[in-house]
């Protein structure tokens, strides 16, 4: 039985490989780096729908939502500057605070 088990937990770590990251690091916009207060949320997605990953952003001060459009690559993202979304011509807000 615990032969099977062994077997089973090898086999798993095996196929499902654990992920490995490198050092953190700051995301920046035109060499600056983005803050938007506390508990931001950042997501990356293609927003605009040109194959590169975006950044979307909530910011904590506001409520509003940060749009930064990726203008290099997916492998080296490059962001030059920020709009927020919009509904109707009117920005988003979420509760904040």
């Amino acid at each position: 039985m615990k032969k099977g088990i062994v077997l089973i937990l090898a086999a798993y770590s095996f196929v499902f490989a654990v992920p490995s990251f490198g050092p953190a690091s700051m995301i920046k916009c035109s060499s600056v780096q983005i803050d938007v207060g506390y508990y931001g949320a950042p997501c990356m997605v293609d927003w605009d729908d040109d194959g590169l990953k975006d950044l979307v952003l909530g910011e904590f001060s506001l409520g509003k939502i940060r749009f930064y459009r990726n203008v290099n690559s997916n492998e080296s993202p490059l962001f030059t500057s920020f709009s927020y979304i919009k509904s109707n011509g009117v920005d988003i807000t979420l509760p904040y605070g």
